[in-house]
């Protein structure tokens, strides 16, 4: 039996982690962790797990900028080619694997044409204002998603082959594999998978989405060295941080629609949000042991990150030298 690993880039996700180790290790044999300098209890919780005998294995990235696309890219090959894993899916920490069982999901990658890049297509969940605030656990406390998506939007998977062909990268935020380098680079088709989806959970809460959004702007803007607010990545971050910068405030309504229109701010499609939500919940065979009964709280995050980036300013200028120099060479 081929076994499947999952990748994930996480920051401050302590509200989510925990649930997003348990359930998707129902369908995966290891999951690498890549810990970005986080500031909550996320690296708490997962050394916990870990410690508790579940197949983690952590890496560690201590840059102040986001370069997610090249430790994503160089993980996912030195995994693939120590032949740790035949199959891997690119995650992020609000991700879920949707599959009846695992035997089922089997099946589906063993459908992929040899060589294929293939996809799974995201299902977007939405908090209401009746979710019961209490419920630690996200998949159980929001229930519902999207009945029609505004328009589909695919994470890529990748295989042994990726290790092979040194010519193909994935894309900033897994969204799609690139072969080539420069004007001739092109994007390689991805085939979906069949019966076997993604459930998004991407807006949970206001504190955790303006923690979000605040710290991902930012260390983009530090990325690039200069405040640019006509980028076009991040856009959705951008997005929300010109709603907190003109409102300050997003109410448990704002949350819900910023969900139904997810995909459309992301992609910057100007598309109308369709408001009709399907009861949907994900089955939960777990309880959590180490998530804190506390809200998270997006000033405290906020603060250790601007404390870290006064105590260590130095360390964000010789990791751009360095990249560069990578580069370069």
């Amino acid at each position: 039996m081929r076994k499947i690993a999952g990748l994930a880039m996480v920051r401050n996700e302590a509200d989510i982690i925990e649930t997003f180790v348990r359930y998707n290790l129902k369908f995966l044999d290891e999951m690498i962790i890549v810990l970005h300098s986080p500031l909550d209890d996320t690296p708490r919780i997962v050394e916990q797990l870990r410690a508790e005998g579940l197949p983690i294995v952590i890496e560690h990235n201590h840059e102040l900028g986001f370069s997610k696309a090249e430790w994503m890219n160089k993980v996912a090959r030195d995994v693939l080619a120590a032949k740790r894993a035949d199959f891997m899916f690119m995650l992020d920490a609000d991700e879920f694997i949707k599959s009846p069982s695992r035997a089922y999901l089997n099946e589906a990658i063993n459908s992929i044409p040899v060589g294929a890049t293939a996809a799974l297509r995201w299902e977007s969940y939405v908090p209401t204002p009746d979710d019961p605030g209490v419920e630690r656990n996200v998949i159980k406390r929001i229930q519902y998603r999207c009945a029609k998506e505004s328009s589909p939007i695919y994470k890529v998977t990748v295989c042994k082959r990726f290790a092979e062909d040194s010519s193909l990268t994935i894309a900033d935020g897994n969204h799609a594999v690139f072969c080539g380098q420069g004007s001739s680079q092109r994007h390689v088709t991805h085939v979906a998978f069949r019966g076997v989806s993604l459930a998004h959970f991407p807006v949970r809460s206001e504190a955790q989405l303006v923690s979000k959004a605040l710290i991902g702007i930012w260390s983009r803007w530090l990325e690039k060295g200069s405040v640019d607010k006509s980028m076009n990545v991040s856009t959705h971050w951008l997005h929300f941080y010109q709603d907190l910068m003109n409102g300050g405030h997003i109410s448990s309504e704002r949350l819900r629609d910023i969900a139904l229109d997810y995909q459309c701010v992301q992609q910057r499609s100007g598309g109308a949000a369709d408001t009709r939500l399907i009861h949907d919940p994900l089955p939960v065979d777990f309880e959590l042991k180490y998530t804190s009964e506390k809200d998270v709280s997006s000033l405290s995050n906020i603060a250790r990150w601007v404390e870290m980036l006064i105590d260590q300013p130095r360390q964000f200028e010789t990791n751009k030298f360095v990249k560069r120099a990578v580069s370069d060479g």
